[in-house]
């Protein structure tokens, strides 16, 4: 029985490297696949995504910051861009969460990916982005990004990252 979750375990491990070397790979020069189409975060910024995402409401309200959620076959979506978006900071603490410093549209990006614990109402295998999308000197505003995808498959993960990879900032 432990040569079984020892097995398990080292999959797994196996599994997130391949997902987040990938995902480095495909860094600022990403293009979308093929099918994809380009959504718009209202004003703030763009991302793609596979032809069937769709926005949706998960019945929540936000109160000092932009947030959609979406969803397609594969995958739900959701994020928060605002003053007091989530940092992804409580994510170190938890095994079995891979952690990957990248570069999203010339920010520096974080992106953390494991298997959910109800992170984000996701039961299966997550993953998300952090980003510092702008600061403002003369108000010391900081304007962040976290973004996050739940999937029912590890494979599915790789597809997660194209998204956050494909990530335009519009500037005002």
């Amino acid at each position: 029985m432990k040569t079984t979750a020892l097995l398990a375990a080292i999959w797994f491990a196996i599994t997130f490297a391949a997902v987040t070397t990938g995902a480095a790979a495909v860094g600022d020069d990403a293009t979308a696949p093929p099918g994809w189409v380009m959504i718009a975060a209202g004003k703030a910024f763009t991302f793609e995504a596979p032809r069937d995402t769709a926005r949706y409401s998960g019945g929540g309200t936000a109160l000092d910051s932009f947030v959609e959620m979406f969803r397609n076959t594969d995958f739900e979506l959701g994020f928060d861009y605002g003053q007091f978006s989530n940092d992804l900071s409580g994510f170190r603490a938890k095994r079995n969460f891979s952690f990957q410093q990248t570069i999203i549209d010339g920010r520096q990006a974080l992106i953390v990916t494991g298997p959910a614990n109800n992170d984000w109402g996701c039961h299966d295998y997550a993953s998300a982005v952090y980003i510092v999308v702008s600061h403002s000197r003369w108000s010391g505003r900081t304007t962040r990004l976290e973004m996050n995808g739940c999937t029912k498959s590890t494979e599915k993960l790789r597809m997660l990252h194209e998204v956050f990879h494909s990530l335009h900032f519009l500037d005002d």
